[in-house]
């Protein structure tokens, strides 16, 4: 069984991690393109790659905040199923559990 209450303290700490990350990032990259010469094209598709995944996982995070507010958090959201604790440690954001997701 998952204990929502430790889950939710998790995602807000994991949430939090990855806005410091963020904002170092961007201040770094900014950094870099007022340095001029420094950044390349290639750097800065790196960057905006960087940001883009950070912010799909930002979502992927307050959705699940929302599955544990709505109580459907730990359901997968394709058979109904419990997704294992296990599952949830790697990933807690993910919505599917292992068969779904083509892992079990």
């Amino acid at each position: 069984m998952v204990d929502l209450m430790e889950r939710r303290v998790a995602l807000r700490a994991r949430r939090r991690a990855l806005l410091n990350q963020l904002r170092e990032d961007q201040i770094a990259a900014q950094t870099r393109r007022q340095m001029g010469g420094c950044a390349t094209a290639d750097q800065a598709r790196l960057d905006d790659q960087a940001s883009r995944r950070a912010a799909r996982q930002l979502r992927r995070l307050q959705a699940a905040l929302g599955r544990v507010a709505d109580g459907s958090y730990g359901i997968c959201m394709q058979c109904g199923g419990r997704i294992s604790a296990q599952r949830l440690d790697e990933d807690p954001s993910t919505t599917l559990c292992a068969s779904c997701k083509g892992e079990g």
